[in-house]
């Protein structure tokens, strides 16, 4: 057994014994009985910082009973425009803005005792700031390595011929550059049995999906948009293969583009794809093809396409006729089928489609990768979809920075833990989870809706969620592992070669994984980019993740009280640990497998409270459209549980430490409960371009900011409370919706 899952076992289950034997903290108990201390009020450099941390945002000219968000935001907002290249603003941007230069500093600073991997990752970096290179070499290894898999883009080869091009091996060679055209399959964990792994097929990349495409605005916008990029690309291959005389082609490109919104107007919807039943579906591999009555020959092959995936991993003897697909979205296929059998029976005209459609997923995969000009037309199109101002040009140091912490996240995560850290963030920040998993626990055990058994069953999920504070240990002590998983990754004579090599790399890891058992929690391959400033939840495993990057100001502070932390970062990772219990993570029990652990007559009140939340949120606006409740209803219920959960974590820590919050010069008309909900507040302002949020309310499922705020904060009665809201004010509604 490893080791570092015994450890992190054995202290799920002496949490579960802290918790039943510590006394309850009387949930109604308002902050006032942690009055401050009778001392003179503290104008240290830091207090002053913490001070203008809340002064500088609020706008005390809104009644923070009538819209919270604008009183707490208000002058946020004011002083922080959106720059030309951005689509959003808002204090993940700038905190991780701050992170982006010094991982730029980080892998500039050369030593004489680099672990492997990490000098791999600092020789991609310089490969991929290197301009020039980049120029000299231009867009030769693509046109090789499409002439040699489909015989060149037929859209920029003249006398394309039919002869030289093979389906079947053009398509396996392109799944390992990251391209799949017409499917996507992943090696993931089995839902119901997380200890195995499965085959997920899915619809392969298309620009947009069906909530994008079928809105008349964003419809529009997005079609007319890629088909000016497809274009814009094309012009330049042109001119870099001495064809600029050429004309454009415009009716292949048409073509991509009418193909691309065919398939994207079949895929499921986000509200859809989130009904995680659908991932139940599962069809033996050798009734794929009868099962959907395919009569194309690349559908009805893909179980011999999956079995060469595997071959080339040297996987072998894995992938038989008994294996089973998870396919969850049954209606895509019989549609594909109908566009592509069409395209197979039209002889050489017919291939030449089929590889202008798989060549173009090639090169727009490739374009990152590509001399200026073709980065340039991909922000280009970003630019127009999202709303911007001017194209995002970034530096060479932080454009490469995002392409090596993508290709490398456990390395560059190692080097920012070794190299900025303090040594008792980890400690602090686990504590911190301790304090607010317990505040939930409060709410499980206050939830007078839930049987007896439903709520021991719950209380054992929270009490074997696996939490990993700020990194996971191999970052620092098992650095052979990381070494391990970036073994195969070579840096090649140019930058193209290599970024197909680091995800021909990543495919074979993926791969490699499917025969074996999995642990419950596998550091390498459960670890996202702990430089990232997020925390998040992962249900499979019941882990909860607080990344490094976000145990910083204005989410945390060491320096600052309690109210400033257990309302920012306090806040976010009880909406974190909420997530295991809201309509999607309750489906799943205390070790990660989807089984039901709910009494039916619970489940019905749940189901009952989680309406009303779904009629709560649909009621709200924003100037570019409508709330959409159901797709936001995980987040929404993961808002509500977290901040009522911070709350009493906060009591808590207050309990254990026994101390008093310090008093602040310019903050004394506030109470420390006030200061508390300003700081849970004041993490979600944001500035956001019109177009952007149009496509949010499509596809996200956080609700806008404004209402993530408004809308935990008006279900809270202590919120009330603290700022003496009349009964019926916006701010305390008469009804208030409350599932955890």
């Amino acid at each position: 057994m490893d080791p570092s899952w015994y450890f992190l076992s054995l202290i799920s289950l002496l949490r579960v014994f802290e918790w039943l034997l510590i006394v309850q903290i009387d949930p109604v108990r308002a902050l006032e009985s942690y009055a401050p201390s009778s001392q003179k009020a503290c104008e240290t450099p830091q207090c002053r910082k913490t001070a203008s941390k809340f002064l500088d945002r609020i706008n005390t000219s809104v009644d923070p009973c009538e819209d919270f968000y604008f009183y707490a935001c208000g002058n946020w907002l004011n002083a922080h425009p959106i720059p030309d290249n951005e689509t959003t603003v808002d204090e993940f941007y700038y905190l991780q803005k701050a992170i982006k230069e010094t991982g730029q500093q980080l892998l500039n600073n050369e030593t004489n005792q680099m672990f492997p991997s990490e000098a791999k990752l600092k020789d991609l970096y310089r490969q991929c700031k290197d301009e020039d290179q980049t120029a000299r070499v231009g867009i030769k290894p693509l046109l090789d390595f499409l002439d040699t898999h489909i015989g060149g883009w037929p859209i920029i080869t003249p006398n394309w011929n039919a002869s030289r091009f093979d389906i079947f091996s053009a398509l396996v060679w392109f799944y390992f550059t990251g391209s799949e055209p017409f499917f996507h399959m992943q090696v993931t964990k089995d839902l119901v049995d997380p200890l195995v792994n499965v085959i997920v097929v899915e619809p392969g990349d298309t620009y947009a999906g069906v909530d994008i495409l079928t809105n008349n605005i964003t419809g529009k916008l997005y079609t007319e948009s890629y088909q000016q990029l497809l274009s814009n690309v094309t012009a330049l291959l042109l001119r870099d293969t001495n064809l600029s005389q050429s004309e454009i082609d415009v009716a292949s490109i048409k073509e991509i583009v009418d193909f691309q919104h065919y398939l994207g107007m079949e895929k499921l919807t986000t509200v859809e794809s989130m009904n995680d039943s659908l991932f139940l579906n599962k069809v033996p591999l050798s009734d794929f093809g009868e099962k959907f009555c395919l009569n194309s020959s690349i559908l009805r092959n893909i179980p011999m396409y999956i079995a060469a995936y595997f071959t080339e991993t040297n996987v072998t003897n894995t992938i038989s006729a008994n294996n089973t697909l998870v396919v969850p979205n049954e209606k895509f296929w019989p549609k594909l089928n109908i566009r592509l059998a069409e395209w197979e029976s039209g002889g050489d005209a017919g291939l030449k489609q089929i590889a202008n459609y798989i060549g173009w997923s090639v090169i727009s995969r490739a374009l990152d990768y590509l001399p200026v000009d073709y980065r340039f037309a991909l922000a280009e199109y970003n630019q127009k979809i999202s709303g911007k101002t001017a194209p995002d040009n970034p530096p060479a140091g932080e454009r490469c920075l995002t392409v090596v912490t993508g290709a490398m996240p456990l390395a560059i995560g190692a080097v920012y833990v070794r190299d900025t850290l303090p040594k008792q963030l980890k400690e602090k920040a686990t504590n911190m989870v301790s304090d607010i998993q317990y505040g939930f626990r409060e709410l499980l055990s206050s939830a007078s809706w839930m049987d007896n058994a439903t709520r021991e069953a719950a209380i054992k999920k929270l009490g074997a969620m696996i939490d990993v504070a700020a990194y996971p240990d191999i970052l620092i002590s098992n650095i052979f592992l990381i070494d391990a998983e970036y073994a195969d990754v070579v840096i090649h004579e140019n930058y193209v070669q290599t970024m197909w090599q680091v995800s021909r790399n990543a495919k074979y890891r993926e791969l490699q994984r499917y025969p074996r058992n999995n642990p419950r929690y596998d550091p390498v391959r459960d670890t996202l980019d702990v430089t990232w400033v997020n925390s998040y939840y992962e249900q499979a495993n019941n882990v909860l993740n607080v990344n490094a990057a976000i145990l910083q100001p204005p989410f945390y502070d060491t320096e600052s009280p309690q109210y400033y932390n257990y309302g920012g970062i306090g806040t976010v990772i009880g909406h974190e640990t909420t997530h295991g219990f809201d309509s999607l993570g309750s489906n799943y029990n205390d070790q990660g497998a989807r089984k039901s652990w709910w009494s039916n007559a619970t489940r019905a009140a749940f189901d009952e409270r989680t309406h009303g939340m779904v009629a709560q949120y649909d009621n709200y606006n924003i100037a570019v459209g409508k709330v959409n409740g159901q797709l936001t209803l995980t987040e929404n219920i993961a808002d509500n549980g977290g901040i009522r959960a911070a709350y009493k974590g906060y009591l808590r820590h207050l309990d254990l430490s026994s101390r008093q919050e310090t008093s602040i010069a310019g903050l004394e008309k506030y109470s420390f409960e006030q200061l508390f909900f300003l700081s849970a507040a004041q993490v979600w302002c944001q500035n956001i371009r019109p177009e952007t949020a149009r496509t949010k309310l499509l596809t996200d499922v956080h609700s806008p900011a404004q209402w993530r705020v408004n809308g935990m904060m008006s279900n809270m009665e202590e919120f009330a409370k603290a700022f003496s809201c009349s009964s019926g004010a916006r701010m305390n509604p008469e009804s208030k919706r409350i599932v955890w």
